[in-house]
């Protein structure tokens, strides 16, 4: 069994994990994987802020945009559709949706840039960020800040895995 926390805390090791497996060039190799565990992470823990359960339907807006409203390295993508075009668009067919571009820092562009009519996103930025707020949770669980308003699911068991 996983408390949230621990589970926040395995997906955050993870993907950082992930990020360091590199291709022939030396760039990320699995970057498009990792934007969509990413963009459902950040609704996954918008989900901790609200007092519907886990798995109540048509709250995936409302949970990825709290999560942008609420943690504070969230904060900066506000003012983007991250929900419709890199969320939505990824989980729904595996791309993002127009006027998104989703790169690493060594394939150009700045983080958050508008170039040319499209939003670049680096995925190095974009999980240092969400690294941030899997921490700003865990550190609201464990009650080292008080930052968030979390609702009391988010104190309990998440996964049952193994032996139950």
């Amino acid at each position: 069994m996983y408390l949230y926390r621990d589970f926040i805390k395995t997906i955050s090791d993870d993907l950082n994990e992930l990020s360091q497996v590199r291709d022939e060039r030396g760039w990320i190799r699995f970057r498009y994987h990792l934007f969509i565990l990413i963009a459902i992470g950040i609704e996954m823990l918008g989900a901790a802020l609200d007092d519907e359960g886990w798995h109540e339907p048509k709250l995936s807006g409302k949970r990825f945009n709290s999560a942008l409203e609420q943690i504070t390295s969230l904060q900066k993508y506000l003012d983007t559709d991250l929900f419709n075009q890199l969320r939505c668009g990824m989980a729904h067919v595996y791309l993002p949706r127009a006027g998104l571009g989703i790169n690493t820092k060594e394939e150009g562009g700045e983080h958050l840039e508008i170039k040319s009519g499209v939003r670049i996103l680096h995925v190095e930025d974009l999980l240092e960020d969400f690294t941030s707020a899997c921490d700003e949770v865990i550190q609201n669980i464990d009650g080292q800040t008080s930052s968030l308003d979390l609702k009391e699911k988010a104190k309990g068991p998440y996964l049952f895995v193994g032996n139950i």
